[in-house]
């Protein structure tokens, strides 16, 4: 086809009355992409500050701030946050072009050109500086590890170990956990005791064979991360296997885009050479 289309379409009053269809689905498409880049840039800011302190981000995404000279503001993260706001108002303003159309050609379509390409030229870098971003920040794993040991983070581990270990219903091991936390709560601890668990299990009548080495060993929080291998799971040979699947999936979709880029290419060309062919037979 000489404009690089696939096919004509089966109506010819459906291409030129949803003259702003493709450019609303290009604007829905950054749109959802720039909501988890935006969902991500949250989360990392949160990581960033001093109650967590999980993350720290380079300098060279960093601000300073206008006052304060000790602050070290996360401006690329803030700045992709308010880009997904503003292509959030263009894919709107997009639907609502089109929903006011009638059928046939519609001049005022034509305006969302300049929506879809102000949508683009906001948050074509944002994928960039998120990617580099990554690449650059430094992760506390001895903070991450420190806070997995509060707030009985770890019971629903403990949970899990004894309805799989023991084969009691989860109800009874929900309840069980939930006494033993009450009680470990009472000791000043911040995960179960081994007394804890030991008390919540006599008074349910499940004369269960846990001992201090397993109760400890239950809510280990990176046993407990590489105990859940199934599917989606965060176990780190599930995570590899998952990047893995990604990157197979980034080069299928390279290869389109460069099939596709080909094919138009190839069409221009083609066109080029009917223009010349027409105008060389010019009267």
């Amino acid at each position: 086809m000489l404009l690089g289309f696939e096919k004509p379409s089966s109506s010819s009053l459906d291409p030129v009355t949803n003259r702003w269809e493709a450019e609303a689905e290009i604007g829905y498409a950054v749109s959802m992409a720039m909501n988890h880049l935006s969902g991500l840039a949250q989360t990392l800011i949160l990581f960033t500050t001093t109650e967590f302190g999980f993350v720290t981000l380079s300098d060279k995404y960093c601000g300073g701030s206008s006052i304060m000279p000790q602050k070290r503001n996360p401006g690329g993260l803030e700045v992709i946050k308010a880009k997904t706001t503003v292509v959030q108002g263009l894919l709107s303003s997009l639907l609502s072009l089109g929903r006011g159309v009638f059928v046939g050609y519609n001049r005022d379509s034509q305006w969302s050109k300049y929506l879809i390409m102000d949508a683009l030229e906001e948050c074509s870098a944002a994928p960039m500086i998120m990617a580099a971003i990554l690449d650059t920040l430094s992760i506390d794993g001895e903070r991450a590890e420190e806070l997995c040991q509060r707030g009985f983070i770890t019971a629903t581990d403990l949970m899990e170990a004894l309805v799989s270990e023991f084969a009691i219903p989860l109800r009874e091991g929900k309840v069980v956990v939930e006494k033993a936390v009450k009680y470990s709560e009472s000791e000043g601890t911040e995960t179960v005791s081994y007394n804890a668990l030991s008390k919540a299990l006599k008074e349910m009548n499940l004369p269960l064979p846990i001992s201090p080495d397993l109760v400890r060993d239950w809510q280990e929080p990176a046993a407990g991360v590489n105990r859940r291998k199934v599917i989606g799971g965060p176990a780190s040979e599930v995570v590899t296997k998952a990047v893995e699947g990604l990157t197979s999936q980034v080069q299928k979709m390279k290869q389109w885009l460069q099939e596709k880029s080909n094919q138009i290419q190839s069409a221009k060309s083609k066109l080029e050479e009917v223009e010349k062919e027409l105008f060389h037979h010019k009267p």
